[in-house]
């Protein structure tokens, strides 16, 4: 049977809708989207692992589910890719090291059985940079990912190459994590949608590498990305399969709506502050109450050492005891931090974690506990906090470390890739980035939009279409505007 030349472009609230009533086949829907992997991605280099023919089997597995009249999931025949950083059985699984290149975990971390207990049909892996820790997207045995938007372009990191292959319409849905902006800066960068969930609220505990240690626990973030937030709300209804206690639904009404335009040490571009500014604009003649807040609620650059710390010493954790001594963590830190990123304020601080003691991290965390409790009061008096993702469009793919150039002169790497990310990370709550407008060159600018910790379902479902009505289409790409 053949497939519409356009079932690509069709939603995956709909393509779901679609195969559960029998008006589509799976195995159709998952051939288009094989054929346009196979028709595009040697250009876009999104895709990491495919695995065509196991697609097909699942697909068909779920037609004749779909046929008997069983219960079927909410993800039921829908095909994605899943970023490689998670476990599947079977499936290479490399988290950007080279030594696991042909690694094949025995079983699914749990984030993937939830996908699969929803009907979701894996069709392969997604390009990340080396250990999953760049802005950019720079596998260490592959080519570089490159945004489908404009190819000069990188499509952000780590979850660079979900968000490309979902901008190049080579996927509908995909799941990402975030510790310093991993699906923030590639949902900005390709013109998409990302929810960095609060943090603890879906299960991380299991997705690494051998040998399975919790990675960074206090601060990683599992999400999903899509093109509209429609299908962002039907992934997550498939990674959050019941109520959690914790959960929280602001009062009903009208938006209260903060806006932080700039945050001193990397003020957004003119085009850029303009988006944010058409932005909240168009949300307060929506109806919704928007006011500026000059200053964040927090303190960024204690809230940035604190993650740096925090993340450092979990990192860390990851390491053999006899490797954790002072001597190896500062030939790590000079290698995988100063050589690889550069200066600024990333490789500081985080260097400050690999060093510290357990009484330093414990402190850490203490302050940690304070900023999150300054941010819950600050969001019991507002609904959302509204502030840039980046400070411009996409970088320029360059050599990672390397200072971003920009009008008022050079800024260091992670200063200008981090400085909105890092700081937000540490205090834990939801945050979805919306394509906003168009910047320099007519590429996309997302917005991060945080609500308070546990109300992500809220954050999605009833802030969502609001937020998604005073944003942008997402843009075509590149060869197909």
């Amino acid at each position: 049977m053949g497939h519409p030349p356009d079932i690509t472009r069709l939603p995956a609230t709909r393509l779901a809708a679609e195969i559960r009533s029998g008006r589509l086949r799976s195995a159709d829907v998952t051939a288009a989207f094989l054929d346009r992997i196979a028709r595009h991605d040697r250009r876009v280099r999104a895709i990491a692992t495919l695995d065509p023919a196991g697609a097909r089997r699942q697909a068909e597995a779920a037609d004749r589910a779909a046929a008997t009249g069983v219960p079927l999931g909410p993800l039921h025949g829908v095909p994605m890719t899943v970023k490689d950083g998670f476990r599947i059985a079977g499936s290479r699984s490399s988290f950007g090291l080279p030594h696991l290149r042909f690694y094949r975990p025995a079983a699914d971390c749990e984030v993937v059985a939830r996908l699969r207990r929803a009907g979701a049909v894996i069709m392969g892996r997604t390009a990340v940079p080396f250990a999953c820790f760049d802005w950019q997207c720079r596998p260490p045995l592959a080519r570089e990912c490159v945004n489908p938007l404009d190819p000069a372009r990188t499509p952000g990191g780590s979850s660079g190459g979900a968000a490309a292959a979902l901008a190049a319409r080579l996927t509908p849905l995909e799941l990402g994590t975030d510790v310093a902006g991993s699906i923030r800066y590639p949902a900005h960068c390709c013109g998409v949608f990302g929810l960095r969930t609060t943090v603890g609220l879906v299960p991380a505990a299991d997705i690494g590498p051998p040998p399975g240690k919790p990675m960074l626990p206090s601060v990683i973030s599992v999400g999903p990305m899509a093109r509209s937030v429609g299908d962002l709300g039907l992934l997550l209804s498939a990674l959050l399969p019941d109520r959690d206690a914790r959960e929280t639904r602001p009062a009903a009404g009208r938006l209260r709506v903060a806006v932080t335009k700039a945050v001193e040490g990397a003020p957004p571009d003119a085009a850029s502050a303009e988006v944010v500014r058409g932005f909240t604009g168009r949300l307060a003649d929506a109806g919704h109450e928007v006011g500026d807040l000059d200053r964040p609620p927090f303190d960024f650059e204690e809230a940035f050492a604190v993650w740096g710390l925090v993340s450092g010493y979990e990192m860390k954790q990851q390491f053999p005891v006899l490797l954790r001594n002072r001597l190896a963590m500062r030939a790590f830190a000079a290698w995988f931090l100063a050589y690889r990123l550069g200066g600024g304020p990333l490789t500081t601080y985080f260097r400050r974690g690999l060093l510290a003691a357990e009484a330093e991290y414990r402190e850490a965390l203490a302050r940690r506990d304070e900023l999150v409790r300054a941010v819950d009061a600050f969001l019991g008096r507002h609904d959302l906090w509204v502030l840039p993702a980046s400070p411009g469009v996409a970088i320029r793919r360059q050599r990672p470390g390397r200072p971003i150039r920009t009008t008022g002169g050079p800024v260091p790497y992670s200063r200008f890739l981090g400085h909105y990310l890092c700081p937000t990370a540490v205090v834990g709550t939801p945050a979805l980035v919306v394509p906003a407008g168009f910047g320099e060159g007519g590429l996309p600018v997302g917005v991060q939009v945080h609500a308070p910790r546990f109300s992500d379902r809220w954050l999605v479902d009833v802030a969502g279409p609001h937020l998604e009505a005073a944003g942008v289409e997402p843009p075509l790409p590149a060869r197909e505007r």
